[in-house]
């Protein structure tokens, strides 16, 4: 009560606009030319109907900082105004700030990535009271009135890449694709970004037929990240608690790209071990089959072994290391033992195409005659896995079981029920 008699007891004064400085610190970062020019002309009109607030500069009596009211004091210059009615209040840096900050989070038209600056802002300021970043949300959460995890998803916004957020004060983007767009890495934003931006379809008009854009909703842009970036950590090729895989990253159990190690912000997927770098994921993979042919090589007492793949070059998408392909027509081929010749090398499965093929798996050790095309002893050989005569249903299972077989990792999240 005391504080509001002392609001309620502060005087209104009329200073000249030139006597006031703007804030470098106000939260508001866009301020529309069409809004601004409408209350211009309201004020023109009825003049200023509150005032705006500002504190003495130091060492000054005559000069001072605008506190808060950017927009009143713009438009009272766009409307030839010489005066401006102001509350003087003493207050420090940080007193301003915070209170900046909190008045502009008031207004409903608060842009999400200006108010993910102003709560960014004030949660800087309580890390640097020495707290620690659970403390600081909670301390930011008391000072505005929202749940922490809503503060948390609100930052994440400011990892937005650049042409994402143009895009996303255009309009172009929502505030839900925003939140998804925010999670990935900035390879990743900018591949997820082109994927929505390129969706066409042709629809039928009054005119004929035309290709036009169709933006996905933000339940399908996150179907197509979990479909596409976020991966099964329960089902990685590799040890996932091995760093050595790739220093830089670390050991996945305490990774901060771990869904487990960032609730706030991963809390609607289903696994907390998922990873949503796709990128070291592929390092880590091809990091221990290199590793897998190098204890191979060395159980065996050879220099290397080559690294094979069953079925067709085409099909390996996701780019896993061979050295030499088996399928038909290819110079490579799996020999018997009994039956080595002078090209005859050690090998090491590291990739297969098909799930049918269960007389293989990765990581088994095979010998190579490498050009078989040429070679007099295993030139008729087919050492491709026999597939047995199938119904259409019989293929269509095996298709899906294929699908199954090359994306493992893939996760989706169901919906509750």
């Amino acid at each position: 009560m005391a504080t509001q008699t002392l609001l309620a007891a502060e005087q209104i004064l009329s200073i000249p606009l030139a006597s006031i400085q703007l804030s470098k610190t106000n939260p508001r970062k866009v301020i529309h030319p069409k809004a601004l020019a409408d209350l211009a002309a309201d004020i023109k009109h009825r003049g200023v109907q509150e005032p705006i607030l500002v504190r003495p500069l130091p060492g000054s009596s005559r000069r001072f900082e605008l506190v808060f009211g950017e927009r009143r004091y713009l438009a009272s210059e766009k409307a030839d105004q010489e005066t401006v009615p102001s509350i003087v209040r003493e207050m420090s840096d940080e007193e301003a700030f915070e209170l900046q900050v909190i008045e502009n989070l008031q207004r409903e038209n608060l842009h999400p990535l200006d108010e993910s600056d102003a709560f960014y802002q004030l949660y800087v300021k309580a890390v640097e009271q020495q707290k620690g970043h659970d403390a600081a949300l909670k301390l930011v959460s008391g000072r505005v009135a929202k749940k922490p995890d809503v503060i948390a998803q609100r930052m994440k916004l400011r990892d937005l890449i650049e042409p994402a957020k143009a895009d996303f004060r255009k309009g172009k983007v929502l505030l839900g694709h925003a939140f998804e767009l925010a999670r990935l890495r900035e390879d990743e934003q900018t591949e997820a970004l082109k994927w929505m931006l390129g969706r066409d379809t042709e629809v039928e008009t009054s005119e004929g037929w035309k290709r036009v854009h169709v933006m996905p909703g933000a339940p399908e842009l996150k179907l197509w990240t979990q479909q596409h970036i976020f991966l099964d950590l329960n089902k990685a090729p590799f040890d996932t608690d091995d760093a050595s895989l790739n220093p830089a990253m670390g050991p996945c159990t305490s990774c901060q790209f771990r869904s487990g190690n960032q609730p706030a912000l991963f809390k609607d997927l289903k696994h907390e071990a998922t990873c949503t770098s796709p990128g070291c994921w592929l390092i880590k993979r091809d990091a221990s089959l290199v590793q897998l042919a190098g204890s191979i090589a060395k159980e065996l007492g050879v220099e290397s072994v080559v690294k094979v793949g069953i079925g067709h070059s085409g099909g390996n998408t996701s780019k896993v290391p061979v050295d030499v392909y088996i399928d038909y027509g290819s110079a490579g081929r799996i020999i018997k033992k009994g039956s080595e010749c002078k090209y005859t090398q050690p090998g090491v499965i590291t990739w297969l195409r098909f799930a049918h093929n269960a007389e293989q798996k990765v990581g088994d050790s095979v010998s190579i005659c490498t050009q078989a095309t040429e070679c007099p002893i295993h030139n008729k050989v087919d050492s491709r896995s026999e597939r047995p005569r199938k119904s259409f249903e019989a293929m269509a299972d095996t298709r899906i079981a294929n699908l199954r077989q090359s994306f493992p990792q893939r996760v989706r999240s169901a919906p509750s029920r």
